[in-house]
């Protein structure tokens, strides 16, 4: 069984709070959106959570919603449930430097 946690703010409750507004027709100025390779690149590999105790044997699901490089939201879950390990990653996620853009990206990452 897998839970989500979060010690802050959650991913999908950043991404309610940072809705876009799309003007069909209308020019969009900007930069190109970030790719899932540009997004997912601070969690590449699961070194940035070494420290937290996941079992080889575990998976985890960890969804981050992403604006100006900085994590607004993260939502953690851990198979089989591990309430600390769950938080121990979710507070390293929230400590890592994502790519720059004004717009809110949602990376996932399942390792």
């Amino acid at each position: 069984m897998s839970l989500a946690v979060s010690t802050g703010k959650s991913c999908e409750k950043a991404q309610d709070e940072n809705m876009e507004t799309l003007n069909m027709g209308a020019r969009q100025g900007g930069k190109a959106d970030l790719t899932t390779e540009q997004l997912g690149g601070p969690m590449r590999d699961s070194a940035f959570f070494a420290r937290c105790g996941l079992r080889e044997s575990a998976k985890t699901d960890i969804c981050v919603a992403v604006k100006k490089g900085k994590p607004l939201g993260v939502t953690v879950g851990v198979t089989p449930f591990n309430n600390r390990v769950a938080a121990c990653i979710d507070k390293e996620t929230r400590r890592l430097s994502f790519p720059a853009s004004e717009r809110l990206d949602v990376v996932h990452q399942k390792f």
